[in-house]
């Protein structure tokens, strides 16, 4: 009698047990966000990066030629927070200077 009845608990709980990982299993596929959402989230944060270099450029363009010569931009790297604002960006100084290559 006893081992019997340790064989049908010791199945339940088997049972709730596979039954309990292929929920948490589901719930965990549809927790994780899609291809298409990734995508999406990226592209976002591209615009906002672009907006942002954006808004630096058009700074650092204080005599409204809308032209910013290396001089000014080596001026701004040496005393300004150019270097601070492009590294939260994502840019390296050096990187920045090919643009006037």
């Amino acid at each position: 009698g006893g081992l019997f009845m340790f064989f049908i608990a010791f199945s339940h709980i088997a049972f709730l047990n596979i039954i309990t990982a292929t929920f948490v299993n589901k719930a965990m596929e549809l927790a994780k966000p899609d291809k298409d959402a990734l995508a999406l989230e990226k592209r976002a944060s591209e615009i906002e990066d672009y907006e942002d270099l954006w808004a630096l450029c058009v700074s650092l363009d204080t005599d409204g030629t809308n032209y910013i010569s290396l001089e000014r931009f080596e001026n701004e790297i040496r005393n300004g927070m150019l270097g601070p604002r492009l590294a939260m960006l994502g840019l390296n100084v050096i990187d920045a200077q090919h643009f006037f290559d």
